[in-house]
């Protein structure tokens, strides 16, 4: 899940030969207010309607990135580039109700049983403070969940912890290579 429009999730999961869906807000036009699936073939269609969108992805078998934002398409036409940037997008993001119940009904489970990992976010971030909302249906999120930020300011900390989020602070860059260091050798390390 991210709120960043760019393509980097998608083309690490392509460099590491993976099979993935990629489930995007619509932000203009006639389907603004809903969700877009590709699938891992290139099609692409709008979830008309997220409550029965129960088997068209395969959270079992392959990942799914979830865009909440909407993103950029990398085809030369850039049909499907639609994203929330605008003070006047994010309004009209906040009016069209519950972009949670938006989301594909299996993709929404998944999220409500999930723990996060938040990096780089920050609480003064008010667009986070929906998103959470949102996902934990303004409760505290139900699995433990951390985010890792260079420094919490007193307030952010508050927000944090009311959300039930662990504060790691420390430099991102910290973060990931303390990380590294407990994941498993992959291919490109071993061949060092």
């Amino acid at each position: 899940m991210t709120t960043g429009y760019d393509l980097s999730l998608e083309q690490a999961l392509l460099d590491a030969d993976e099979e993935f869906d990629v489930v995007s807000y619509i932000a203009t036009g006639r389907d603004r207010g809903r969700f877009s699936h590709r699938d891992p073939s290139g099609g692409t269609h709008v979830i008309d309607l997220p409550n029965t969108y129960a088997t068209e992805l395969s959270l079992e078998r392959r990942t799914a990135v979830l865009k909440l934002h909407g993103g950029l398409d990398d085809a030369p036409e850039r049909e499907r580039e639609s994203f929330v940037v605008t003070e006047d997008d994010y309004i009209g993001y906040l009016a069209r109700g519950d972009v949670g119940s938006a989301i594909p009904v299996a993709l929404a489970a998944k999220l409500r049983r999930s723990h996060f990992l938040f990096l780089g976010y920050g609480m003064r971030e008010w667009s986070l403070r929906l998103i959470l909302d949102r996902i934990s249906g303004g409760e505290q999120l139900a699995y433990r969940s951390w985010a890792v930020v260079p420094q919490g300011r007193p307030l952010e900390q508050q927000l944090w912890r009311s959300r039930a989020v662990e504060l790691l602070e420390q430099p991102l860059e910290e973060y990931v290579a303390a990380l590294r260091a407990y994941l498993p050798a992959g291919p490109q390390q071993d061949a060092a």
